[in-house]
């Protein structure tokens, strides 16, 4: 493989000894000083040109770069091609490297855009105005406007019946079509601007999300990941429930960024009506069996938890009811099968912040990259977790093999559930769990 030296000087030589080329611009990544070098990168490189047409009418004089692997010139694409001022060579060479050459005339040089990952290498006449140091600026994410974001959420939940149809018809490439054109398509642009409103719209994941890992938080990192499903349908089935807790976290942030309005009315309608989608048998015959269609549902109330007037108030008097009970006989029944080889309940080692004495409670745990995520089933207001912020850790029988963890935090409830195995989150949500706990090891 040629090296980037014998590249730059191949284009420059070649630039050099041909009358009618002036100058030589680089654009793309090879500009960006901010992108790691490797072996893939392509040469992107504009040639101004007195005339194009001899260069696109006699393919030959590209033969100097060297021996190519495939061509493509999408200017001649189609059963039309387009008529263009300028015209472009793709060529992936036999041993790796790759141009872009783009052939633009020098005299409608006033009316091409300038990309601010542009670097001049050559100008023989003078004729191309300095550009500024290259950035990535023209690659940043753009705020969205309130319609844009509205119509981006609107799109999400809109198509995510089709897929869930598709799923259900076992059509899986009509259900990975819309999964992965339709629905990741808005997933993506939310994206976009997640990281934007995260970066001051200063830099973005770049090109079909290639630098995502780098903003995104471990966790929603892996819920994105979560998203790419094989042909298994209940595979497909998990990347659209990811999809749509990943969307909703990021929608979520960039709502209250802006002051937009998050149409939770469709995402829970539409969520409700994909959890039922899900369960129906193969030869059902309706959907609903009620006029009430996904309102019949218990997510299209303006009540979606089912609680009542004062729904958090009552529901937090039975816990704490529930809560006395348990701690006096049902967790000590736990409490002796907990922690062990099986199941999911470990045995979680406080200490009082008061008292200093040491309590063990059993609690459903499940292990994450560098720690635990724990379902806080009775709420967030609960002794042992505020022993755990004053003390800043405890320790977590797990298994078999004891695990002291630290730095305690409340998650996200998307994040939480999507750690646990689909039955467990399935009957958590069934539970309206609501609160989650994140330590690290």
């Amino acid at each position: 493989m040629r090296s980037e030296r014998e590249m730059f000087d191949l284009i420059l030589d070649t630039a050099r000894a041909d009358d009618r080329i002036r100058a030589v611009i680089l654009n793309g990544s090879r500009a960006d000083p901010g992108v790691k070098r490797d072996i893939f990168q392509d040469y992107d490189i504009v040639y101004l040109v007195t005339e194009v047409a001899s260069f696109r009418q006699d393919p030959a004089w590209i033969d100097c770069f060297g021996e190519r692997m495939i061509l493509q010139t999408p200017d001649d694409m189609g059963d039309s091609p387009r008529r263009s001022d300028s015209y472009a060579y793709l060529m992936q060479f036999a041993d790796g490297n790759r141009i872009d050459l783009t052939l633009y005339p020098v005299n409608k040089l006033g009316a091409m855009e300038r990309d601010s990952l542009s670097v001049l290498l050559l100008d023989k006449d003078g004729i191309v105005k300095p550009f500024p140091p290259p950035s990535a600026a023209d690659y940043a994410p753009k705020p969205p406007t309130a319609k844009a974001f509205a119509d981006c959420c609107n799109e999400f939940w809109w198509v995510s019946p089709y897929v869930a149809k598709g799923l259900w018809r076992r059509q899986i490439p009509y259900a990975r079509f819309m999964l992965d054109t339709g629905v990741r398509r808005e997933l993506m642009k939310m994206l976009d601007w997640y990281v934007g409103v995260k970066t001051g719209f200063a830099s973005g994941p770049g090109y079909c999300g290639k630098y995502l890992e780098r903003h995104l938080e471990p966790d929603l990192w892996k819920m994105l990941l979560d998203t790419y499903a094989d042909a298994d349908i209940e595979q497909v089935w998990g990347a659209l429930d990811a999809m749509g807790a990943l969307f909703r976290i990021a929608a979520g942030k960039v709502a209250e960024h802006f002051g937009f309005v998050y149409p939770r009315g469709d995402d829970e309608r539409v969520g409700a009506h994909l959890k039922r989608v899900r369960g129906l048998p193969a030869d059902a015959g309706k959907i609903y069996g009620t006029r009430a269609g996904v309102r019949g549902a218990g997510m299209g109330s303006a009540d979606p938890m089912g609680f009542g007037k004062n729904s958090m108030t009552g529901k937090q008097a039975v816990l704490d009811r529930v809560r006395v009970i348990n701690k006096h006989v049902t967790n000590k029944i736990l409490i002796r099968i907990a922690g062990k080889s099986f199941g999911h309940f470990a045995v979680l080692t406080h200490t009082g912040r008061k008292s200093g004495k040491q309590y063990r409670i059993p609690i459903i745990a499940e292990p994450v990259e560098n720690g635990f995520i724990f379902a806080l089933t009775y709420g967030k207001k609960v002794d042992w977790a505020a022993n755990v912020f004053a003390a800043g850790g405890c320790s977590l029988l797990w298994k078999n093999t004891d695990f002291p963890l630290r730095n305690p935090e409340f998650i996200d409830r998307e994040i939480g559930l999507l750690a646990f195995p689909s039955f467990l989150r399935a009957a958590l949500r069934a539970a309206r769990i609501q609160y989650f706990l994140r330590l690290s090891r």
